[in-house]
């Protein structure tokens, strides 16, 4: 069935008013780093490690789906997680195995969640986004 004539099947400004909504579900913190800066050398004594480009409120979810592979002999399991931040604001943050960026999670109401370090595999583009949503990895072997 058709919409009435002058009507929207979807209003303006549909998505940009469900967004504080989507942002009221984010209750945790991450920061969001650079894969492949490079590090000082000699590392000065009160260096602390990489700097973060950006920290956003986040909510990170599982999406049970989870691996496990043997390259060069070393065992590696991992699990995928769904990890969103608000989409106003938000610098560009890439995706990829090797030059992709991650976030480590700051403040979280599970205590076993802070400190995780999460690698960016996917960020999900759409036309009515409430939130930036991101696909993650995270290595259970190495983090």
């Amino acid at each position: 069935m058709s919409p009435l004539p002058n009507t929207r099947v979807i209003p303006a400004g549909w998505a940009e008013h469900h967004r504080p909504t989507a942002n009221g579900t984010m209750t945790a913190t991450i920061e969001w780093f650079h894969r492949g800066e490079p590090e000082p050398w000699p590392l000065p004594e009160d260096w602390t490690g990489p700097t973060a480009f950006h920290t956003s409120p986040c909510r990170v979810q599982e999406l049970n789906a989870s691996g496990k592979a043997v390259p060069a002999e070393q065992p590696v399991t991992h699990r995928d997680y769904l990890v969103t931040i608000p989409i106003d604001g938000a610098p560009e943050i890439r995706a990829g195995e090797h030059d992709g960026d991650y976030g480590k999670v700051t403040a979280s109401s599970d205590p076993l969640l802070i400190g995780r370090i999460l690698n960016v595999t996917d960020v999900q583009h759409g036309s009515l986004m409430w939130e930036r949503d991101l696909i993650c990895t995270d290595t259970l072997t190495q983090n």
